[in-house]
């Protein structure tokens, strides 16, 4: 079948070229067989290197990915910049949507961080190394963040860039994380800086890596002069122990061997050799895994605090109007010098001996009360100075009261207590005391013990010496009295001494109890009710028996205790009264008071406080008081007495008749009543003095429009004198013996003996 052909194709040509191309075509066939196989090697290898090119880029961002980076390509010459996917993601950017300009990545910077990443960019590509910077980047939800590019300029043979490639890491956290420790560094600069103490870090050598501000006061160096220089190099911290001498005083501390721990009562030695007092605390420093690696060490300057708890020390052990000791040291060291003499004494040593004296000014009261309490302070301070000059170095020298000084004199034997004493009393005696322009001159009463009158007790000590005062006063004043065992005088001193402490304790414990003794008229219609009774006060001893009134009455007298009695009678005495049915109320009831309480303004209140109590009318109630009390301080006592009256008591003066000008001061005394004294009424019948006295006692007081009373009535015969002279009223064992006053602290009866005291 012949091949189909044009129209207008030449077959005959065609014949023809026939044999001239298939010897070209074999001529080429060859070579195109060796260009294809040329051309399908290319092929391979391009391909080949067109995967080892993706591998090779795969891995590089595998790489970068892996490192938490991304790879950034910087074509300097075509304006365009490449960033890797991971960069896009990392961003929050679609793949592409990132910069693709240098001049649209510079927009993507933090306004803040742009012209520094400029100045950076600029500096690197006028140099060789690489180029390293850190800014914020913004991404795609509006947030920023932290980049760190590190990249290396490519540069032609003549040195012109190129190229940048680098990579570009994500730091935000670390950033994040570096700004908190910024932070917290900055906050703790500042805290340690506001802190009063001075804070101070160190190394396992001990050399110093940070200090504070205080530590700069402190230290008194400059911060940069400390550190990394040895603690003990810069200052030194001994541990204080007291009332030892200055070479044996100190004890190194070191610092990081009692780290952990705290000390108080150090000594801190600057450079310069000043010393401070400081508090120390120090603590280890130690890394998680539990290795030390340095301490924290906080010093507190207290000297101030020191300062004033010294202050504190020396006012609870000092006067503090004088500076010499006060009563509660000065017993405290006295106790210790007994103490010590005691020790002795058990291991069959002979003691060191002691004096212990007992001063009480003379007629200090006499400025204290003319010139004021200002005087008297002037005055206590110059003796307790004067007092101080004279003694020995290791005496003892206290204020114990008032106008009361106590002094110790360790190693002292009698004689040497006794000069020392006069020498003492002397010095008192000089003082020359000057107050507005006048002089004064003042005594001194010294009471002397030593350790020869063998006392082991502070108690002992104190009692002794205070009686031996107090002898010295009853001898006349400004003078020395040494104690003895056998003094007689000191020996009842001592028994008044011992019923203070009962008396106190029996009215704090209510043990007192009130009688009461009928006083009978002698007369038809001088007292038609013959319910005339006075009160009389016995004490309850520890065994519940009673106690006499002359037993305990003189000690209270003697010791200021009168008043208070005196109010406890009031008070019992009123409230029994009330007590009673009418029908046993006596019309009068004769209580007696103390001159101690003669003028005192709190038992005027008591008095009417107890009339609002209970209701008793004061014309039933007729207080006693003696002779003796009432012409001591006879205005006063004037006084005190028409003040009651004005209320509607009544007034009986008690023991008439002693003194020499009784009849005298009789007249000014606005009573009811005249007491004759005992003394007169015993012997009456058989004496006829006593039978006169009382005769121109009774005759004297009816002209003053008085009634009278005689005490101690004991038999008929005393009775019928009295009757036969006129007197009005009788008291006493012969007429009634004192009986219980009900509901009065007493229900008990008493064997009476005649002549008992009575409550004064």
């Amino acid at each position: 079948m012949e091949p189909y052909l044009p129209s207008n194709w030449n077959t005959s040509a065609l014949h023809g070229a026939a044999p001239a191309a298939c010897a070209l075509l074999l001529f080429a066939l060859p070579a195109l067989v060796a260009v294809s196989v040329c051309l399908w090697h290319l092929y391979y290898r391009c391909a080949s290197l067109q995967r080892q090119l993706v591998q090779s880029e795969e891995r590089l961002s595998l790489g970068f990915e892996g490192s938490n980076a991304g790879l950034c390509d910087w074509d300097i010459a075509g304006r365009k910049m490449y960033f890797s996917p991971w960069i896009h993601r990392q961003l929050g950017y679609a793949p592409g949507a990132f910069a693709r300009s240098p001049r649209v990545f510079f927009d993507y910077i933090h306004r803040d961080d742009r012209r520094a990443a400029r100045r950076a960019l600029c500096r690197h590509l006028k140099a060789d190394e690489t180029h390293t910077h850190e800014f914020r980047l913004r991404a795609h939800d509006g947030d920023y963040r932290w980049v760190r590019v590190r990249a290396q300029v490519v540069r032609r043979p003549d040195g012109k860039a190129i190229r940048m490639v680098g990579s570009l890491i994500d730091v935000t956290d670390r950033k994040l994380a570096e700004d908190k420790l910024i932070e917290e560094k900055e906050l703790a600069e500042i805290t340690l800086a506001s802190i009063a103490d001075a804070v101070i870090t160190t190394d396992n050598h001990g050399r110093i890596t940070y200090c504070n501000r205080i530590t700069e006061q402190l230290l008194e160096m400059p911060r940069k002069a400390l550190m990394m220089q040895s603690c003990d190099a810069m200052c030194r911290i001994y541990a204080d122990r007291p009332n030892e001498a200055l070479p044996d005083l100190m004890r190194p501390i070191t610092w990081l061997d009692d780290a952990g721990g705290a000390d108080r009562n150090l000594t801190l030695f600057r450079p310069d050799g000043t010393r401070v007092p400081v508090h120390k605390s120090v603590a280890p420093i130690a890394m998680p895994g539990g290795k030390t690696i340095g301490a924290v060490i906080v010093l507190r300057d207290v000297s101030e605090a020191r300062r004033h708890a010294e202050q504190l020390s020396y006012q609870a052990t000092h006067d503090e109007l004088t500076g010499i000791l006060n009563r509660r040291e000065y017993e405290r060291r006295l106790t210790e010098l007994l103490d010590s003499e005691n020790r002795l004494s058990k291991v069959n040593k002979e003691g060191r001996g002691y004096a212990v004296m007992y001063l009480d000014l003379d007629r200090f009261k006499i400025i204290n009360d003319t010139c004021g309490h200002a005087a008297g302070d002037a005055l206590i301070r110059q003796v307790a100075t004067e007092l101080k000059s004279r003694l020995r170095d290791g005496d003892l020298v206290g204020r114990l009261g008032g106008d009361e000084f106590g002094i110790v004199l360790p190693r002292c034997g009698e004689a040497d207590a006794c000069r020392i004493a006069e020498q003492l009393l002397d010095t008192v005696m000089n003082i020359q005391f000057s107050w507005c322009q006048r002089q004064f001159t003042i005594g001194v009463s010294i009471g002397v013990v030593t350790s020869d009158a063998g006392m082991s007790t502070l108690k002992e000590v104190m009692n002794a010496a205070d009686s031996a005062c107090y002898m010295a006063k009853e001898k006349g004043r400004n003078r020395v009295h040494l104690f003895r065992r056998d003094d007689e005088d000191l020996s009842v001193r001592q028994t008044e001494m011992e019923w203070v402490s009962h008396i106190k304790t029996a009215l704090k414990q209510d043990r007192f109890c009130l009688h009461t003794q009928v006083v009978k008229p002698l007369h038809a219609g001088i007292d038609p009710s013959g319910r005339h009774q006075e009160v009389l006060l016995r004490m309850v001893d520890e065994q519940g028996k009673l106690v006499p009134p002359s037993v305990f009455i003189p000690a209270a007298e003697r010791f200021d205790l009168m008043p208070q009695i005196d109010r406890w009678v009031i008070r019992h005495s009123f409230k029994a009264l009330a007590e009673l049915p009418p029908e046993d109320q006596p019309n009068t009831l004769a209580i007696n008071l103390s001159g101690a309480s003669i003028g005192d303004e709190r038992l005027l209140n008591l008095i009417i406080e107890q009339q609002q109590e209970t209701g008793l009318a004061l014309s039933r109630i007729c207080f006693e008081i003696t002779e003796t009390a009432a012409i001591a301080n006879l205005p006063r006592a004037v006084a005190f007495i028409n003040r009651l009256r004005e209320l509607g008591c009544r007034f009986a003066l008690d023991d008439f008749g002693v003194g020499m000008s009784s009849l005298n001061y009789l007249k000014n005394l606005p009573v009811d009543y005249v007491k004759i004294d005992g003394s007169f009424i015993r012997e009456i019948v058989d004496n006829p003095i006593d039978r006169a006295v009382v005769e121109s006692i009774n005759q004297i007081a009816h002209a003053m429009g008085k009634r009278t009373i005689a005490e101690y009535v004991e038999n008929e015969a005393i009775i019928a004198s009295l009757k036969a002279i006129g007197v009005d009223f009788a008291q006493g064992y012969g007429i009634e013996k004192p009986k219980p006053f009900f509901d009065a602290g007493c229900t008990c009866g008493v064997v009476e003996q005649p002549g008992g005291r009575k409550a004064a």
